[in-house]
């Protein structure tokens, strides 16, 4: 009997200690610069951000996010540089959801951002692979913000002002010629390029290339360069069999004129065209120009690019009038140059430059198919919902990421929490010690959400009401 007894107080000592030992568990953290598909209207040119987002796993908690300009330096809206080493230190000493704390690994998705993190943080565990929970996290909040924004009667070619009315005038008139003309017709390969220069648009050697030849998605491309052309080439050639749209480098920027189905329009384009009387070839000619980054993102056009696109299909149409001969023949032994002059005074140049000029990749004679273009992947009203939606003033900008965060916060109450011991705030509520962990956690929320924007900040007595915590104003200060 004694010995049943020792048997039974070790074995209970034995649990004690299993009670008391710590458990051990990964916590990983997803970190990365996520492009945020809208543009900010802020002056002439429209400014494309991207999101630094840090996610906390298991559960895709997000710890810590911030805007900043897209592009190769890392810099805010205001002009301050971001340095994406220390927004991990951000996020760790204050991260939006829990109390201070540190990731026992780290995964990014490349080099680059291991390098930052290493120089900030080098005793935790980093792991380079692909972070496709950041892209979902984007997906979703524009998914949901989307319901919000009323897309087919706020599209305008006038692109809220920033586009006059007589360059969509002109961009009307010049790509009805251009569609009669149908260069695609003529052409032995949109392989087959021109350059053009337009000095007063300072443009210089763009390169030109007519699409279509296949009988859809007629339109021309417009490329930085030559070079630009060749890196577009080489980027079709390495992703024939497809590519991750979540992680695309085309390896140049491009601007576009496609013609669309006025049944793909947003009504309220439609009625804008016909108000102001603005011609088109047929109801499969309406014009769009986009101006596309190398990540495949459009970008809205300027007025500049605009007028670039107008004066090109001018000059097109004439040089096809005259000179659709030598297209058909290949290219030339010495390169053929065609000025002209717009009606209002801009004059072009087109050359057709000759074979000895150009990569091999551009003038390989048995190339004669249409190129898979990667915009191709998206329709046509796809594109214009793109060009037009996407292009919002900073109030709507704010509105969206309200909506944002009240997705968030909407889902928090029910998410489990490391903080919470792995419960979520509705059910630690139910005690007072999980009571009292909750009503910090909203005040680190509120804390965090009074150095925002006053436009971005989030109200939390919603969520206060919702899980029966008071509402007290003079707690947060």
């Amino acid at each position: 009997m004694a010995k049943s007894k020792n048997k039974s107080k070790k074995t209970t000592n034995q649990r004690r200690k299993a009670i008391k030992r710590p458990i051990r568990s990964v916590r990983e953290w997803i970190g990365g610069r996520v492009a945020f598909p809208v543009h900010l209207i802020d002056g002439d040119e429209p400014a494309c951000p991207e999101v630094i987002l840090w996610l906390e796993s298991p559960g895709d908690l997000i710890v810590f996010h911030e805007l900043v300009e897209h592009g190769e330096q890392c810099v805010s809206f205001d002009g301050q540089p971001v340095s994406f080493g220390n927004t991990l230190l951000a996020a760790m000493e204050s991260p939006i959801i829990g109390r201070p704390r540190r990731p026992t690994r780290i995964r990014v998705a490349d080099v680059v951002l291991a390098e930052e993190i290493r120089e900030v943080a080098p005793d935790i565990e980093i792991k380079i692979a692909p972070t496709p929970e950041l892209n979902a996290v984007i997906d979703f909040f524009m998914e949901q913000a989307g319901d919000g924004i009323d897309v087919e009667n706020q599209q305008s070619h006038f692109q809220n002002g920033r586009i006059s009315e007589p360059s969509v005038d002109q961009l009307f008139h010049t790509a009805r010629r251009l569609y009669l003309a149908a260069p695609w017709k003529k052409i032995r390969s949109d392989r087959q390029v021109l350059l053009l220069d337009v000095p007063a648009l300072e443009v210089e050697n763009f390169c030109v290339s007519i699409i279509g030849i296949a009988g859809e998605r007629m339109g021309l491309v417009l490329y930085p360069s030559v070079a630009g052309f060749s890196r577009f080439l080489d980027f079709l050639a390495e992703n024939a069999d497809g590519f991750d749209l979540d992680s695309v480098d085309m390896g140049t920027s491009m601007l576009t004129l496609n013609f669309h189905r006025a049944t793909d329009l947003p009504q309220s384009l439609r009625h804008e065209a016909a108000k102001h009387g603005w011609p088109v070839a047929d109801t499969n000619a309406y014009p769009l120009v986009t101006h596309y980054q190398p990540d495949r993102i459009p970008k809205p056009p300027t007025e500049r690019e605009v007028r670039i696109v107008s004066v090109c299909a001018a000059a097109l149409t004439d040089f096809f009038d005259k000179h659709a001969e030598l297209l058909r023949a290949g290219y030339p032994a010495d390169p053929f140059t065609a000025s002209f002059t717009t009606e209002d005074g801009i004059e072009a140049r087109l050359t057709f430059p000759d074979k000895a000029s150009l990569p091999a990749d551009m003038v390989d004679e048995t190339l004669d198919d249409s190129l898979t273009h990667p915009l191709g992947e998206d329709t046509s009203e796809d594109l214009s919902d793109k060009m037009f939606s996407d292009t919002l003033p900073r109030e709507e900008q704010s509105r969206i990421v309200l909506q944002f965060k009240d997705n968030h916060y909407s889902a928090w109450p029910d998410q489990p929490l490391p903080a919470l011991n792995g419960e979520t705030p509705r059910k630690a509520v139910k005690t007072n010690m999980g009571r009292r962990q909750v009503t910090l956690l909203l005040k680190d929320f509120e804390k965090t959400e009074a150095q925002q924007p006053e436009s971005a900040r989030y109200d939390f007595s919603g969520l206060r009401a919702e899980l029966g915590i008071e509402d007290d104003p003079a707690s947060r200060e």
